[in-house]
């Protein structure tokens, strides 16, 4: 793991890290939220946080209700694999096919909140 080297801890080690060490560890792993991948609407493909592409996938369905974007060769070499995702793969993120809509939503969601 990334973090700790070659060190294999016990349960109970890493559980006291955990506790201990709550608010920079959710810092580290927010930079790698759904919400840091850009979108690049001309080129239709994601941002990684790390510069990578995530490209958009093909679907069995013809007209899908999400579209899966991924680049599984990418992830495999990138540093921040560990802190990006949990699968052994790489990492997916889903885009609703209404996503614009939703986007503008939420900025009018916020803009209302602070009025």
């Amino acid at each position: 793991m990334w973090l700790l080297g070659k060190l294999q801890p016990d349960f109970k080690t890493i559980a006291d890290f955990r506790k201990e060490n709550k608010k920079p560890l959710k810092k580290v792993f927010r930079d790698f939220y759904g919400d840091k991948f850009k979108y690049d609407k001309q080129r239709d493909l994601y941002i990684c946080p790390a510069g990578k592409e995530l490209c958009r996938m093909n679907h069995r369905k013809e007209n899908p209700v999400k579209v899966r974007y991924r680049n599984y060769d990418v992830c495999k070499e990138c540093e921040y694999k560990e802190r990006c995702t949990k699968s052994k793969k790489g990492r997916e993120i889903n885009r609703s096919k209404h996503q614009d809509f939703l986007d503008i939503f939420d900025a009018r969601t916020k803009e209302n909140q602070v009025s």
